[in-house]
């Protein structure tokens, strides 16, 4: 399982057919290399992205924007609680990387750690980058790891 993460690097970001955001990124990751499925958020972020949309071509509302930032922190506090994650502090490889999002202060970027020091995640203008935690990118918005209960603890 050396270097499995090479693969992933340099995947277009995006919503559309072979486009990934940060959490598909990460299923795709568990679904290919380690055969796991996680929940797809696809609904309510495309949800938050059509309001986003709406809002910026003078059409949508703030209470509609509102709506969709309401789903999307339920969501991602309903993933958090669930049973299939485990908080941990020293990550190992698969585990699943929390990051602020600086403008709402909430988690709102996930990545995943290829090694105990580089994180796989995706960036707007470069698509799916390998980093190190210390790199600009995620530095200073690491807000804590998960594991999933069925990532074996030798990876």
């Amino acid at each position: 399982m050396t270097r499995w993460y090479n693969q992933y690097v340099g995947l277009p970001y995006g919503r559309a057919p072979g486009q990934y955001t940060c959490w598909s990124l990460v299923a795709k990751a568990y679904r290919e290399v380690l055969r796991i499925d996680v929940p797809e958020y696809g609904e309510v972020s495309a949800a938050y992205v059509a309001a986003t949309g709406r809002l910026r071509s003078g059409l949508g509302t703030l209470e509609e924007m509102a709506q969709a930032r309401r789903a999307v922190a339920r969501a991602i506090d309903a993933g958090q609680a669930s049973e299939c994650w485990e908080p941990k502090e020293d990550p190992v490889p698969f585990d699943v990387v929390l990051m602020l999002n600086t403008k709402t202060s909430r988690i709102g970027h996930v990545g995943v750690m290829a090694t105990s020091d580089l994180i796989l995640h995706t960036e707007n203008s470069h698509g799916s980058v390998l980093v190190p935690v210390s790199h600009l990118s995620v530095r200073g918005r690491i807000l804590g790891y998960r594991r999933h209960v069925n990532v074996g603890r030798d990876l």
